[in-house]
């Protein structure tokens, strides 16, 4: 009876250490990195199975396979810190035997219900802080020593089939009102034209290059009085409104440095770290570390002038992250334009997360962008709140989240996107008519007529109109060939003049 299944670690091998298969007790260190751990165990000289991460809930599918594929543990040991809630949420699960909430975790419908409530009885989980691990590590060795129940099982991550269609190689768009609108569209996107490429994990992706996402509702999200987010987050959005909360408040409207982490984007906006270069009384050189309030001084800038073009803001610093090959920063770039009365904001990120990631990137961006706006109002410089564009240059799926976001595209994008009758092209709105023997088409915006075609066959105007390149509108070039093909047919059948 086999007790482990070959090879093991089953999924996400290559972010896992493993010191002895054999082991029972394995170590989940959430956010914390695991190498710190790993030095902290191997010092002291003790035995363990394997030291992994927790991020998110994501991380519960390939963690219940590898448990099923490894009957030696019975122990699963959780410290570190927990900053999505994810390991705390393990435990209610395990402690509490909650098979009911088990049988929901995405991405294991595969698995059937009786090895999921086996796994919840036959291995144990506690929470440990860092400085008793140790110690509590060696009595769970001894406690659970030659306890081994049942028989491995091997049940791979499924494989999913997505279709690829072809697409432009470099540069795409997404517009809608809302950030769950454009969450939904731009998930639908990539799902059909991303290109299946390699990352450094075990998962393949699928990417698109240099996508930009434009939110154009002008509704806050942010209320600075009472500092709390002020939207709706549906339900069914990655993160709820608490979490959304909890990272705009502390890791983009605060310069605080969290110890746990390399960086936040509040940190490299509100308090860069930089280094001053210069000559004491010149001599020797010195240098005088020091941190830079980039959103003040973008702000300085724009009371002087409200037509700047360089309130930009870097989170990038090339002396620090040009050499690093991980843990730079994903947003990159921040700049702030003022155009007829509106205040636009448009955010770079060099790689990003569109499942997990965009979301609460969204809800932050957009927070930022209500404080500039918001510190203008109290200088008196009033100016409207504008569209938030958000340019991701590697926006990307990773392969175990295909199936929950076809699935979230399938229930909801209907629901929160605008209708096609009421999803204005913002370029114009065509009318055709039949005049004097002749199709005319013309194209207006707010009752301002901006252009006239005319003939009588639907296919040269039709041509005449693409060649124009006056719109990419899917909805509204759809119409318009309708129309031009009702138009078509009332000149073969002449009848009244006047619209089709």
């Amino acid at each position: 009876m086999a007790l482990i299944t070959e090879p093991w670690p089953l999924c996400r091998a290559n972010q896992i250490h493993v010191k002895n298969p054999e082991h029972p007790v394995a170590i989940l260190t959430c956010w914390t990195k695991k190498k710190n751990i790993i030095k902290m165990l191997d010092e002291a000289g003790v035995e363990y199975n394997s030291v992994g991460q927790l991020y998110t809930e994501r991380g519960y599918s390939p963690l219940i396979r590898n448990l099923l594929a490894n009957r030696h543990i019975r122990m699963i040991m959780l410290c570190g810190r927990d900053l999505s809630g994810a390991g705390d949420k393990l435990i209610s699960l395990f402690h509490n035997r909650d098979t009911e909430t088990l049988m929901k975790i995405k991405n294991t419908e595969d698995i059937q219900t009786v090895s999921k409530s086996e796994l919840i009885h036959y291995v144990a989980i506690q929470k440990i802080e860092e400085e008793g691990l140790i110690e509590e590590l060696e009595s769970a060795t001894r406690l659970f020593k030659n306890k081994v129940l049942g028989k491995a099982i091997y049940i791979p991550e499924p494989k999913i089939e997505v279709a690829q269609f072809p697409a432009e190689k470099f540069g795409h768009a997404v517009t809608g009102r809302s950030i769950p609108e454009v969450y939904l569209k731009m998930l639908q996107y990539i799902l059909r034209f991303g290109h299946e490429t390699d990352t450094h994990y075990d998962d393949p992706q699928k990417e698109v290059l240099a996508m930009q996402n434009i939110i154009t509702d002008s509704l806050q999200v942010w209320d600075f009085e009472n500092n709390k987010l002020l939207s709706e987050v549906p339900s069914w959005m990655p993160e709820d409104k608490q979490h959304l909360e909890d990272y705009i408040k502390n890791r983009m409207l605060s310069g605080q440095k969290w110890e746990e982490l390399k960086y936040t984007y509040g940190n490299l906006i509100f308090a860069f770290p930089d280094l001053i270069h210069g000559y004491a009384h010149g001599a020797e050189p010195v240098s005088k570390e020091i941190t830079l309030d980039q959103f003040d001084k973008a702000l300085m800038k724009m009371y002087e002038d409200m037509n700047q073009r360089s309130c930009v803001i870097s989170l990038w610093n090339p002396l620090v992250h040009t050499g690093m090959k991980s843990g730079t920063p994903c947003l990159n770039h921040l700049q702030f334009r003022i155009v007829n009365g509106m205040l636009m904001l448009h955010a770079l990120i060099r790689s990003n997360d569109m499942f997990a990631g965009w979301p609460e990137n969204a809800y932050a961006l957009r927070a930022i962008q209500e404080f500039f706006q918001y510190e203008l109002h109290k200088a008196e410089k009033f100016v409207e709140l504008g569209p938030l564009c958000i340019t991701s240059i590697s926006a990307h799926l990773y392969k175990d989240t295909w199936e929950a976001a076809q699935q979230l595209v399938d229930e909801h994008l209907w629901e929160c996107s605008e209708l096609p009758w009421k999803d204005w092209d913002t370029k114009g709105q065509f009318e055709v008519e039949v005049e004097n023997g002749e199709i005319v088409v013309t194209l207006s915006r707010n009752d301002r007529v901006l252009q006239h075609w005319k003939g009588t066959s639907a296919r040269k105007i039709s041509n005449e109109i693409s060649k124009s390149i006056v719109t990419n509108h899917t909805s509204n070039l759809l119409y318009l060939g309708r129309e031009l093909q009702k138009a078509e047919i009332k000149l073969s059948k002449p009848m009244e003049g006047g619209k089709v």
